[in-house]
């Protein structure tokens, strides 16, 4: 994979493409996988969205590359992911607002508000110098979801999966600030395997993430609801 991905990044500048301009072709593609999922492509817009993952793999790639890691670069790309974020689970919602349930209309809605809320949490920790990156469900693990239950015509699932723990994901990371800033001493009571998976802490690429992801693909898939 690293040698296909140096391969289109080489090609990429070549062409004179900058790393901004992949960020905004990106973008682009996740609109048009929402609006997929709005006409109800599900599939089509699974498969857009495993390009607009490709595209957020090489921006970072080009920029590195040419040797313009810019700070309005990461800015940029920042911005479009919200923005992303939000037209993919809106494509969603406005199909299921046209042809039901409006139930999974709301679990869009709340999957949406803990997605930005998560990254938002994020960085406004930086600002006041806490580092906040706990919890599972950031926006890779999110996509990678929805891009699931759109080629496996499981969204419902999808969106109650989002929809729970996106937003335990965001009020994990408050928490965390919380005590951080304020009761630096505080240790909430611990339930063991549940807090665990609540309240995620371990890093990417250990057996622990491999396994919740496992668990995250299997659960929607084995549970499909309507």
């Amino acid at each position: 994979m690293n040698r296909l991905k140096d391969l289109i990044t080489d090609a990429l500048l070549r062409l004179g493409v900058s790393a901004n301009a992949v960020t905004v072709a990106g973008f682009l593609i996740a609109c048009l996988a929402g609006a997929s999922f709005a006409l109800g492509r599900f599939r089509l817009g699974g498969v857009l969205i495993l390009c607009t993952g490709a595209c957020d793999v090489l921006d970072g790639a080009v920029a590195k590359r040419s040797g313009r890691v810019t700070a309005f670069g990461g800015f940029l790309d920042s911005c479009l992911d919200r923005l992303s974020d939000i037209a993919l689970l809106g494509g969603a919602g406005l199909f299921y607002a046209a042809h039901g349930p409006l139930r999974n209309t709301l679990l869009a809605i709340l999957a949406a508000g803990g997605a930005v809320l998560t990254s938002y949490a994020r960085a406004r920790a930086e600002n006041i110098g806490v580092s906040s990156t706990v919890g599972f469900w950031e926006r890779p693990e999110r996509t990678f979801m929805l891009m699931m239950g759109g080629l496996f015509l499981r969204m419902p699932s999808v969106l109650w999966e989002l929809a729970v723990f996106a937003n335990i994901t965001a009020a994990h990371r408050l928490v965390h600030v919380w005590r951080q800033v304020e009761r630096p001493s505080w240790r909430p009571p611990s339930i063991p395997v549940v807090t665990d998976i609540l309240f995620w802490e371990h890093p990417r690429y250990c057996w622990q993430y491999d396994l919740y992801v496992g668990l995250g693909i299997l659960v929607p898939l084995l549970l499909p609801i309507r």
